[in-house]
């Protein structure tokens, strides 16, 4: 049996449609689509079979392209950790991913929504299951308010999960946020952007379950807890260096299960509630 064509590329296929797409409007086919000859209606005849082929190669067209974007993320979050967002270009990525530059331009466009876009695939997870875990606290509290250490457990275990349960990729992903967070001129935006409404409704609860707590300690309190938080996702290394060895930054299980209940008696004492 003779062995079928080679499929094409994602680049070749968007080539070849633009191409037909082009053809097709031209006053010139328009012309010859119109001729009876027969070498003129064969032509029309490939175009439109062309044309007609196009959606039935679009499922793996997809997948490829879903593979292709998410090789660039993940290349992008590595490569945006360790330098930073002025220290990669766009072509680093693709070539250090192996791919086409033309492609990070077709999924991504500028190198700023590159970036927000590699700060979005994660921050989804991590938003949906910090809700998921807050309403569990506050319904099983119900009628009462979930416990400081409820709610604080319900911002800070989703980051960790995603930092140990996310292989390389989530603590790239931890040291990214770590830098965009302390980032004069990005944690505003983008915190604000991707992070914010989430961390509104944590702090409504937070409100709620210490009501005679000032708005100005509730919001130092969780501009500490923030800090704690940041430190402990960067993995710098330096409590290593500090206690010879017996603590060890990336040891994330032990820092949350120690920060969550430290940043809950911080937003007691700060808002003079007993326990």
């Amino acid at each position: 049996m003779q062995a079928g064509p080679n499929p094409l590329s994602f680049e070749q296929r968007t080539t070849r449609i633009s191409f037909i797409q082009r053809l097709l409007n031209s006053k010139k086919i328009n012309e010859l689509c119109g001729h009876p000859g027969r070498a003129a209606a064969k032509l029309c005849q490939r175009l439109w079979l062309n044309c007609a082929s196009i959606p039935l190669m679009r499922a793996p067209t997809q997948r490829r392209g879903e593979l292709t974007r998410d090789k660039l993320l993940d290349t992008a979050e590595q490569l945006f950790a360790r330098r930073g967002f002025d220290g990669v270009s766009i072509r680093d990525i693709t070539s250090a991913a192996g791919v086409d530059v033309s492609l990070a331009n077709y999924h991504f466009g500028s190198k700023e929504r590159f970036f927000d876009a590699v700060i979005e695939r994660r921050a989804e997870q991590m938003n949906t299951r910090r809700m998921a875990m807050l309403e569990d606290a506050v319904t099983k509290a119900s009628p009462a308010q979930p416990s400081l250490e409820e709610v604080i457990g319900a911002f800070m275990w989703p980051v960790a999960e995603i930092m140990m349960d996310g292989g390389a990729g989530g603590r790239a992903y931890g040291a990214l946020i770590a830098q965009v967070n302390t980032s004069p001129h990005m944690a505003r935006a983008k915190m604000g952007q991707f992070f914010d409404p989430v961390v509104r409704e944590f702090l409504n609860v937070l409100q709620r379950s210490l009501p005679h707590c000032g708005a100005a300690e509730l919001y130092w309190s969780f501009h500490f807890l923030s800090g704690a938080l940041t430190l402990s996702m960067a993995e710098t290394g330096r409590i290593d260096a500090l206690s010879n060895g017996l603590c060890k930054s990336e040891d994330l299980q032990s820092v949350f299960e120690r920060m969550v209940p430290f940043c809950a008696a911080g937003f007691r004492a700060a808002c003079r509630v007993r326990p």
